[in-house]
């Protein structure tokens, strides 16, 4: 994965990787959903 400067994220890649690799079979309740939640950001635009 990379940014508009064509720098590479590899963390970025491997949580995207992960997510996709687990996605339907959270979906199809083959496993549980992660237990950790996302950090909130304040929004930056209206």
């Amino acid at each position: 994965m990379m940014d508009v400067c064509m720098r590479s994220h590899r963390e970025l890649f491997d949580m995207a990787r992960e997510t996709a690799r687990v996605l339907y079979r959270v979906k199809n309740g083959e496993v549980p959903p992660y237990d950790t939640l996302p950090k909130s950001i304040p929004m930056i635009g209206y």
